[in-house]
């Protein structure tokens, strides 16, 4: 791509056409650079310089239309189960500590939703970006810790409430809280006049939260494994740790690691933000899906369905 959609001036304005065939390139012009930046000739030393004014003008357009398209998959992924939520507005499905868990989390992600349309259609340098970026990165904070809830939850479930699993991961979980209250307020932002958009800056001031999840997870996952190998009684292993939701422990983990990679690795802040943003909605589809099916397998409200396991 030769266009590196430049501000516009005057009274000039860009067409819908113009406008989206330059993020198109930006896309292009980033991929370029992820998998072979020498052509571009934007090579430092051997290597790609990640804070060049251009590279982060084009990471930040295409940080604009990942973020675009998983909010779009979301919302997408939100209306396509919407009747479950729907059930529970008209009281046809009770509203137990089981249902809230799995409402709680789609509906703070939807907040994140709203908040990325929002900040990447600021056309005013008077807008507090800095505000909005601290309730995003607030609100996605709050929805992988409630994702991770759903995680701690199962276990205790699996574990047969197990002491060692049931307070040894509660007080890991209650402690992530701690730093999600001092990481959520820390990343700032500016206006970017070229993107007409909110960007996040500071972002990797997180780090710490981010490694701490990803272990607190991958304990979840190995805990799960391992009572479930535990329980299994004949039969295929496969089907059986697919029927227990295996599949979206493995899935949240991984997205917590691409997230956590980006995060150590700090190339720049639309880098970082990309990852991030990815992976909480990833996070929040798996998890909910995994806690809507456990609901809906024991519709019946005298099952406790945080005591029993699936069989084949």
């Amino acid at each position: 791509a030769s266009c590196f959609c430049s501000p516009y001036h005057g009274n000039e304005h860009p067409g819908a056409r113009s406008f989206f065939t330059c993020h198109i390139a930006s896309i292009s012009v980033y991929l370029q650079m992820v998998s072979n930046p020498w052509p571009l000739g934007l090579r430092a030393e051997m290597s790609l310089n990640w804070k060049d004014p251009t590279v982060l003008h084009h990471c930040g357009r295409a940080y604009l239309m990942i973020a675009h398209f998983v909010s779009g998959m979301y919302i997408w992924e939100f209306m396509v189960t919407f009747g479950f939520d729907w059930a529970v507005l008209r009281r046809k499905r009770s509203l137990t500590f089981g249902t809230l868990l799995y409402i709680l989390p789609r509906y703070t992600s939807l907040l994140v939703v709203i908040i990325i349309l929002r900040t990447s259609n600021v056309f005013s340098s008077s807008v507090d970006c800095k505000t909005w970026i601290h309730v995003q990165f607030a609100a996605a904070f709050g929805t992988v810790g409630m994702t991770s809830g759903i995680l701690y939850i199962r276990i205790c479930a699996l574990s047969g409430n197990h002491k060692a699993v049931k307070y040894g991961m509660g007080l890991s979980y209650l402690g992530y809280w701690g730093l999600v209250a001092y990481s959520a307020y820390q990343p700032s932002g500016y206006y970017v006049e070229t993107l007409y958009a909110c960007s996040p800056a500071d972002v990797n001031v997180h780090r710490a939260t981010e490694i701490y999840m990803f272990c607190f997870d991958l304990c979840c996952l190995s805990i799960a494994l391992g009572c479930l190998i535990r329980v299994h009684r004949g039969g295929s292993l496969a089907r059986f740790l697919i029927n227990q939701g295996i599949v979206y422990f493995v899935c949240i983990c991984a997205a917590y690691l691409i997230t956590l990679i980006f995060t150590l690795l700090d190339l720049n802040d639309p880098m970082t933000a990309s990852s991030g943003v990815v992976g909480v909605f990833l996070m929040t589809i798996c998890s909910t899906r995994m806690q809507r099916q456990l609901l809906e397998y024991f519709d019946d409200p005298k099952i406790d369905i945080n005591t029993i396991i699936v069989t084949d």
